[in-house]
This record gives structure tokens, C-alpha cells and sequence, in this order.
């Protein structure tokens, strides 16, 4: 693993590298209380606003390489926050962190966030790493965020053949090109900023409920007998559910694989999926397709419904975000029926302490200990254990008093690897 590409990632140095913005109220410090060592980044929001956020930018990041982010967080009232990592400037391209959304509680948790990187193909140094506050928020909630580690895993990987969204303007950053609208009664199509991260997205007003109303596109080219993936992101405001359809275009409207798929929506902006595979034609593939979001009988009156980032693409097994994981509770941990468990005693220690865990067969482990920057400080690699509860001693009288992660990854005699556990380590001194 590789060093921590976070500056300023425990707020020691104050506020410097970070930078905090709302469209509400709110202010960002530093201060106590901390996770670790004196400081923690400190957000109060005293109105919320539909775009709040503490990020940091310019961050350089390599191509198709799997990442961790670990960082720690509590809220006053355990109001959640997301996660993302995109481009810093328009069009905001998601480099492999889209609006993770993690839950916090109002003590001091761990985070543990694994992805690859995607959506470009040589070094970057224009990300932005957001953490997003707006959908969660409530007025008068303080955030602390601490001890904050973004490290490179692994090699570059090869990339696989990128999935190709057949989507035209799928973020609605062209405004209403390609897209069309249809409505029986007083209804209107409308680009408003109410998208990901307050980006540009379609906005259906409903004055008077009809029949038929419908925001589509048209002429898209679909495989036969194909597996597909539709995502989108929605909300409603005083309005209620939406049908969703792929079919002809024109008459006879056959159904090619989705019809009338009911989703039922909220008021939070939020990611839905659904997965069909192609059907009822016999061409190799077709391009009269339409993609159909359907109100009709279901909106209610003076309602409003809002989309972004549609996105329709052949199924793909792969995904940018392979785990999402609290790292603070041991004994979380060891209720599940996990292949490897894991604590440690005395905790907090000075200096010395016993890494217990148990496997369930024999196998090999590589053990690591970072301090809080993401520098090792300790490590054993390919040792070979055996069922059962197995010892690591470990003495901090060379390190500073602190907040240290161990990492602990098993292996089967064959060298697949099996699993990988995280423990918090406290150091007095």
C-alpha cells in the first residue's frame, strides 16, 4: 500500500487544504472533540441548503487502480452523510465514489470505503474528494470528520471494456436536447438545478394530472436477448409514483423487455436501478427503441418530479465500490459468522499489546499496522497460522501516543485470498 494522498487529513493544521461551502448557513472550524490526537474538522449547519459540503481538491489519482478510504466521523444528532470522488470542475465526472452514503451515529466511528477508480484513462490531478451534508442534514447539526486516509491498494488493473451508456444527454447538462415531452393536461418539462451534487436535471411540474404524461427519448439502439441495466436518480416533491417503459417507438408499441415497471419515489434525492433483458424482436439488434418515464393517473396535482444521470448500459459484473465497512465496533465484527476474528487486549495499551484472532482453517496472514497519516509502522507478511486463536505481540514504545489501524489479510494455503479484517489500536503514552 502507499502513502496517505491527503493533506491536512487530521486537521492539524487547522482548516488549511480544505474548503467548505453552503447554500444555507453553516460554518467550518476545527477543534475538539477529535478521534485522535487534538483536532477534528468541524462542521455546524445552521439552515440547511440543497448544496453543503466540505472537499478537498486537487487530488492526484491513477487510472484503474483499486483505493481505500478510511476516515472517521460522529454528528451531533447521527445524521448520515455521503461520499464522493469526482472531477473537481463541470461536467463533475465520477472517478469511482458516487454519493456513498455512510451512517453515523453521534459517537466517534471508522470508516472503510474500497473502489477502483474509473471513467478515465492516464493520471488525474483535478479530483475532488466531497463530503456531502444537504440530504441529511437538519438545522443545527454539528459534523466532526477526522483521521482521514485515501491510499493507492494495488497496481494499475486493465481496464475492461467500459460499459457504454446509450443515454443521450444523460445528465441533462445540454439542457432538454434529446429529450422529449408529452401531456395530456397542464404539465411542464423545465431544467432545473435539483440534480447530483446540484447539477442540471429534468424537471416535470404537474399542475393537473391527465392521462398521459410522459418525458422520453427515442431512436435508441438496443441488442437482441441482451441483458441491461437502467439507473437514474429521482425525487418527487407533493408528487407520487412514475411508471417506466422500453418499448417501440411507434406502433404497435411492442414491449422490448420493461414495461410499465412501477417506482415508488421520495422527497431525498436517491439512486434506483432495474435490470431486464431484450425481447420481441428478431433482428440482431434495433434502434427504434424509446425510453419511457410515464406520470399520468399516478402524479398529483401541483406535484414535481426530478431526474439525473440516466443512464441505460449493457449489464457489466463489475462495480467501482467493492466494499463499504464501520471499522469502530470489534464486536460487531465478531457476532457475524466471519472467516477471521479479530480484537486486541489491553486496548487502549501502553506500550505493549496481544492482537488476538481466530481463523477457522490454517492459512497465511500478512498483518499491518498504520498510524494515522497511512505510515506503516509495523508489519509481518506470509506467516504461516493454524485454526484456531492465534497471538501477534506488538510494543508502540517507539511510536507516539495515538490512533493506529492494524490490518489484518488471510490467505488459503493456495494463496487466494479470503478475507480482510481492520482493528483500532489506541496508544497512551
Amino acid at each position: 500500500m502507499t502513502e496517505n494522498i491527503i493533506l491536512n487529513s487530521s486537521f492539524e493544521s487547522g482548516s488549511q487544504s480544505w474548503v467548505f461551502y453552503t447554500n444555507g448557513s453553516g460554518n467550518f472550524t476545527t477543534g475538539t472533540p477529535a478521534f485522535e490526537e487534538t483536532r477534528s474538522g468541524i462542521v455546524t449547519i445552521n439552515i440547511v441548503g440543497t448544496n453543503t459540503q466540505l472537499f478537498q481538491q486537487g487530488i492526484k489519482l491513477d487510472p484503474n487502480v483499486e483505493y481505500e478510504l478510511i476516515f472517521a466521523a460522529r454528528s451531533s444528532n447521527g445524521s448520515d452523510l455521503s461520499i464522493s470522488l469526482l472531477k473537481h470542475t463541470s461536467p463533475f465526472t465520477n472517478y469511482g465514489l458516487q454519493a456513498v452514503r455512510f451512517d453515523i451515529t453521534s459517537e466517534f466511528k471508522l470508516f472503510y470505503v474500497k473502489f477502483k477508480t474509473i471513467n478515465f484513462n492516464s493520471t488525474i490531478s483535478d479530483a475532488r474528494l466531497m463530503f456531502w451534508f444537504a440530504n441529511f442534514a437538519q438545522n443545527g447539526i454539528v459534523y466532526n470528520i477526522d483521521a482521514i486516509i485515501l491510499r493507492k491498494l494495488s497496481v494499475e488493473i486493465p481496464p475492461p471494456p467500459s460499459p457504454v451508456n446509450i443515454i443521450r444527454n444523460f445528465n441533462f447538462e445540454n439542457g432538454k436536447t434529446d429529450w422529449n415531452f408529452w401531456a395530456s393536461s397542464s404539465a411542464q418539462f423545465n431544467i432545473a438545478n435539483q440534480g447530483v451534487n446540484n447539477s442540471n436535471a429534468a424537471e416535470i411540474s404537474i399542475q393537473t394530472p391527465g392521462n398521459n404524461i410522459q418525458l422520453y427519448q427515442y431512436n435508441i439502439a438496443l441488442k437482441s436477448l441482451t441483458r441491461y441495466k437502467l439507473t437514474f436518480y429521482a425525487k418527487a416533491i407533493n408528487a407520487n409514483d412514475f411508471l417506466v417503459s422500453v418499448f417501440k417507438h411507434i406502433s404497435p408499441y411492442t414491449n422490448y423487455g420493461l414495461w410499465q415497471r412501477r417506482f415508488a419515489i421520495t422527497a431525498e434525492l436517491s439512486q434506483y436501478f432495474i435490470e431486464f433483458t431484450t425481447t420481441n424482436f428478431s433482428q440482431p439488434s434495433i434502434s427504434d427503441a424509446r425510453l419511457m418515464f410515464q406520470f399520468g393517473s399516478l402524479a398529483n396535482a401541483n406535484g414535481k418530479y426530478y431526474f439525473d444521470n440516466i443512464e441505460l448500459v449493457e449489464v457489466s459484473n463489475q462495480s467501482a465500490v467493492s466494499s463499504v465497512e464501520d471499522l469502530s465496533s470489534n464486536e460487531q465484527s465478531q457476532e457475524q459468522n466471519d472467516y477471521v476474528l479479530l480484537s486486541n487486549y489491553p486496548n487502549p495499551f501502553n506500550p505493549d499489546t496481544k492482537i488476538v484472532f481466530t481463523l477457522k482453517e490454517k492459512g497465511y496472514a500478512d498483518f499491518q499496522i498504520y498510524n494515522i497519516l497511512g505510515e506503516k509502522v509495523f508489519e509481518m507478511n506470509r506467516t504461516l497460522y493454524y485454526a484456531g486463536e492465534n497471538i501477534i505481540n506488538w510494543s508502540g514504545q517507539k511510536n507516539s501516543a495515538g490512533v493506529y489501524i492494524g490490518t489484518l489479510s488471510f490467505y488459503s494455503l493456495e494463496g487466494g485470498f479470503i478475507e480482510r479484517k481492520f482493528i483500532k489500536l489506541n496508544l497512551l503514552k
